[in-house]
């Protein structure tokens, strides 16, 4: 039975997730991460836009979600591997594209990560 409503969740998650295909239903979306579920089914759907700027930001949202995915796992060398990962996809993102949100997802992310991570080196160039 749990099977079936995770599948439907992720069904349902899914399809909302392609009605929009911009960046505004992605920010919506990735305010709705909640569990390790909605978590993957964001990070697989394939967001099309074609603003290059705009897939930059998607991608930067995608990054965080990765790092996010690191409270879901409880093997500690995937849960650094999952935020490390995230890392260099957000960095390569800010490189791209130096744009507000995507330096205020780094500086959520920095704020919030454990400090023996080492992921605050720009944190006092972001605030």
């Amino acid at each position: 039975m749990r099977f079936l409503f995770t599948f439907f969740s992720v069904l349902a998650f899914s399809f909302v997730l392609t009605a929009g295909n911009d960046l505004e239903s992605v920010r919506k979306e990735f305010q709705k991460i909640s569990d390790k579920t909605s978590a993957e089914a964001f990070l697989k759907e394939e967001i099309v836009v074609d603003d290059l700027k705009e897939k930059i930001t998607i991608n930067a949202y995608k990054a965080v979600c990765k790092m996010m995915m690191a409270q879901y796992v409880s093997n500690p060398i995937s849960k650094y591997g999952w935020f490390n990962e995230g890392k260099e996809l957000l960095e390569e993102s800010i490189k791209m594209n130096r744009n507000v949100e995507n330096v205020h997802l780094r500086l959520m992310v920095q704020m919030n990560a454990p400090y023996f991570l080492g992921y605050s080196s720009e944190l006092e160039k972001d605030v």
